[in-house]
């Protein structure tokens, strides 16, 4: 569930929920971190007008980019999803996408199935855990192309 002290912010053009506005730190009342409607951090903590232009241009657009995350291969039908959300988790790193989102949780699927992957959504709570990833995992290239 996203914290009870984030500030939804919502575009001034349309009204649309675009992200929240994250309060840098009990000590700091000036800064906030621009934070995706997933929980995702959008940028450094800064001035709520700063925070808040950062959602107005990426929230909702960064929704649609591609994540990564550990999920076993092939994906079961019965995945507990709590299990990919240990950083130590055993297999190997694979595209996702988010399908859906609320306050309270988000749901992804594979942006590329094998064949014998589920093909269910997986929930997690929201804010998003570290073990979805935005940027590429280091080797993740080198495994590809050894396979």
């Amino acid at each position: 569930m996203i914290p009870a002290n984030w500030i939804a912010h919502h575009r001034l053009t349309d009204g649309t929920p675009v992200g929240y506005l994250a309060p840098a730190s009990e000590r700091d009342a000036e800064s906030f971190s621009p934070m995706s409607l997933i929980g995702e951090t959008l940028g450094e903590p800064q001035d709520l007008a700063e925070a808040g232009a950062v959602l107005d241009m990426r929230g909702i657009e960064m929704l649609g980019e591609p994540r990564w995350m550990r999920l076993p291969e092939p994906l079961p039908d019965a995945f507990d999803a709590v299990d990919a959300l240990s950083p130590d988790a055993p297999w190997p790193w694979r595209p996702v996408v988010i399908v859906d989102w609320s306050a309270t949780e988000y749901r992804i699927r594979l942006a590329h199935p094998s064949p014998g992957d589920a093909s269910v959504p997986l929930v997690f709570p929201t804010p998003a855990a570290p073990a979805l990833r935005r940027t590429t995992p280091d080797g993740i290239e080198e495994r590809r192309i050894n396979h």
